[in-house]
Order: structure tokens, then C-alpha cells, then sequence
């Protein structure tokens, strides 16, 4: 009985290798498919990766807020986010934030 099962095991692992082997040379074929066609579409348009790269173009495009507080040692505060030590600082110490205002 156990000879039985040794084989029909060993049966069913070369089945399962066959269909393992079929799987992935069906995946490369749609993905080798897909590759070529996005190389296609890229060339079509004039696309380079670093212009389609999600990490470049969230980096380029977002700017550095314009700084709106200034103190007299030329550290400055956009109004975004926790406040700087010296603005909290200067603010305990009893100064108004229209001191640091930077005028337009």
C-alpha cells in the first residue's frame, strides 16, 4: 500500500511540475507582451522612463512653500506644520507673530 501511494505521489508531482512549467511560460509569453507593447507606446509618444517614473514626477513637481515668518538670525517658517523652535521660543519669551511676518 505504501509503494501505492509512493507512486501515485510521485505520479501527481510530475503532473504538478508539467502545469507549474505550462503557468509560467503562459505568464512570461503576457508579460514579455506586455513589456513590448508599453516599450511600443513609449516610442510612439517620445517617452523616456524617468518622465513615466511615479517617484520622479512627484518629486519635480511639488515646490518648496514660500517661507512666510522670519526671525532676525535669517531662520524662516513656511506656516506648515509644527512651529520651529525658535518661533516657539520667541513666542514663550512673550514676542507676536507679527513680528516675524514676512511683508509682501
Amino acid at each position: 500500500m505504501t509503494s501505492e501511494l509512493n507512486s501515485a505521489k510521485a505520479a501527481l508531482l510530475v503532473e504538478l511540475d508539467k502545469i507549474d512549467s505550462a503557468l509560467n511560460a503562459h505568464n512570461k509569453t503576457h508579460r514579455d507582451a506586455g513589456i513590448a507593447e508599453v516599450r511600443q507606446l513609449m516610442a510612439k509618444h517620445g517617452l523616456v522612463m524617468s518622465e513615466i517614473s511615479a517617484s520622479a514626477s512627484a518629486k519635480a513637481s511639488k515646490p518648496a512653500a514660500a517661507a512666510k515668518y522670519i526671525n532676525a538670525r535669517g531662520q524662516t517658517w513656511a506656516g506648515r506644520g509644527k512651529r520651529p523652535t525658535w518661533l516657539r521660543q520667541a513666542l514663550a519669551a512673550g514676542e507676536k507673530m507679527e513680528h516675524f511676518k514676512i511683508s509682501l
